[in-house]
């Protein structure tokens, strides 16, 4: 039962990230990276350079960079002041990202404007947040305008959120709705070394390897990397797909080893009153009182067991909850009965050979058994 119980969990989970909507447009893009130890090269610098070349290759769309990209298991999370409550400092996910983000990714704008290159270091501080950002921390109303804050030296730095997006994942596929905020890239400075996104008009890995050219032929000691969204998205569920596998494989053996010893203990059973069937038999019990008798004997079995399971897999499946998808609960009803049902079917089919057999005993060989 807690086997089953387990694996039927971890199955689920992976059902529902295998068809979660990640909130972006994951087909026909690159992610390229470019790694160049040169004093006095800035990451923001070498980034740049590499995102003009690309931008005039044939074929790419749009050009973009990021600090973090979704679902590549890093993330960034920050502290922010919602207006001047001193009591309203949420921690959120973050990320700083370079001029026309959202049209490359393919999330939706809907409200305000995104970043552009006037959005520089001595410009006005700006931020762009999602849907559930607003939901859960300026009660739905129009975001435009309002301000939120960071702590800087003895002083707050302050930023206008001046657009709005929809929501998308971050971390994980199954993750729940989370709140984010967008940086414009060049106001952050961080001392990392972006990710370049490319949007190309067909498929991204026929471009994979111009894009690598023009970026060894920019900066020749360079180490490149260049990859798919696509493949970035399902290394992603690579875990998932790991835990199912091996914890379905556990359940599975389970099962086979509960119907083998179930139909030995059974057999075993009938053996041991071969002598009681044929009294009953001869003094005129038909096979259908019989089989009621064995398969009773096994329901007997197999709720007890399905009894105990279930409180042990109540109890020792609480800590798996960090591991499952958004909307999969350990403690499902759906999942419960589906696996108590499944049990009970194995135990019909375990019972089923030694039933035949009891009553088809022949009661004068059954009477003359010590």
């Amino acid at each position: 039962m807690l086997l089953l119980v387990t694996s039927l969990l971890f199955v689920r989970s992976l059902r529902v990230v295998q068809t979660a909507d990640p909130g972006f447009n994951v087909r026909n893009q690159l992610l390229a990276t470019v790694r160049l130890d040169v004093p006095g090269l800035g990451g923001s610098t070498l980034t740049e350079s590499a995102m003009e070349r690309i931008a005039g290759l044939p074929g790419v769309q749009s050009v973009t960079a990021a600090v973090i990209v979704p679902l590549s298991r890093n993330s960034w999370m920050t502290k922010l002041r919602i207006g001047n409550d001193a009591h309203r400092e949420p921690v959120v996910q973050a990320n700083a990202v370079g001029a026309n983000y959202f049209v490359t990714m393919g999330i939706r704008m809907l409200a305000g404007r995104e970043f552009g290159k006037a959005d520089s270091k001595n410009a006005p501080q700006v931020a762009v947040v999602n849907q559930t950002f607003v939901r859960q921390f300026l009660g739905g109303s129009n975001p435009l305008g309002q301000a939120v804050s960071i702590p800087k030296g003895r002083e707050r730095e302050q930023w206008q959120i001046v657009g709005m997006v929809a929501d998308s994942k971050h971390e994980s596929l199954g993750e729940d709705l989370t709140p984010v905020i967008y940086r414009p890239m060049q106001q952050e400075e961080l001392p990392l070394t972006p990710t370049i996104h490319v949007r190309t008009e067909g498929p991204a890995a026929a471009m994979a390897k111009g894009v690598r050219e023009a970026l060894r032929t920019t900066f020749p000691q360079a180490l490149v990397e260049v990859t798919t969204m696509e493949y970035t998205v399902a290394s992603s569920t690579l875990p998932n797909e790991i835990g199912a596998a091996l914890l379905g494989a556990m359940g599975a053996l389970g099962l086979v080893l509960a119907n083998i010893g179930l139909y030995g203990v059974l057999a075993y059973a009938v053996s041991r009153r071969v002598r009681e069937i044929g009294v009953r038999v001869a003094l005129g019990a038909s096979s259908a009182h019989v089989l009621r008798i064995v398969v009773g004997q096994a329901i007997k079995l197999v709720g007890t067991g399905v009894a105990a399971g279930l409180a042990l897999a109540l109890v020792a499946t609480r800590p798996l909850a960090g591991f499952l998808s958004a909307g999969v609960s350990v403690t499902d009803p759906a999942t419960l009965l589906a696996v108590a049902a499944m049990l009970g079917l194995t135990a019909l089919v375990a019972a089923f050979v030694p039933a035949v057999r009891a009553f088809r005993v022949d009661p004068m060989q059954a009477l003359r058994c010590d």
